[in-house]
């Protein structure tokens, strides 16, 4: 979910607020586009829990807020700049925001590939199924539903 509404905010980016030439287009791309951007913010507490596990997700979740402020802080100012340098035009920014979305769901695909190769090991080790392990916990799923409180 993660992957695929992340490349789909970059994809909505690049082909449908790039090209908005009136303002009921720009509009359908704030609706449409603010849909699928806005699923960071539901994905990050399980895609942490994957990589942390259970246990290390209140520090890691505190870890990546903080690593936001950042980037966060100092986004608006680089998109004036990118459009400032383009004589008022919007494109620069529109194609940065689309690239980065893409690189982003990137990113995030590669992370699905580590912990699936990861979760391989696991099993190849333990000589077990890869589909019988929890995601979190790196357990078999019978054992680990008996030890979550």
């Amino acid at each position: 979910m993660a992957f695929a509404m992340t490349f789909l905010a970059g994809l909505f980016s690049l082909v449908i607020w790039v090209f908005a030439s009136s303002y009921g287009v720009l509009i359908f791309y704030a609706l449409i586009g603010g849909t699928v951007a806005g699923t960071f913010w539901t994905t990050i507490a399980p895609v942490t829990a994957e990589v942390v596990g259970l246990k290390d997700v209140p520090a890691a979740l505190s870890i990546t807020w903080l690593a936001l402020v950042l980037p966060t802080t100092f986004s608006e100012p680089i998109a004036l700049e990118i459009t400032a340098a383009n004589d008022g035009r919007y494109l620069g920014a529109q194609l940065f925001t689309g690239f980065m979305y893409i690189a982003a769901a990137i990113c995030v695909w590669f992370l699905r590939a580590w912990k699936i190769g990861e979760l391989e090991e696991i099993a190849a080790a333990e000589g077990r199924d890869p589909k019988g392990i929890n995601v979190v916990t790196a357990l078999p799923i019978a054992e680990a539903s008996s030890t979550c409180p």
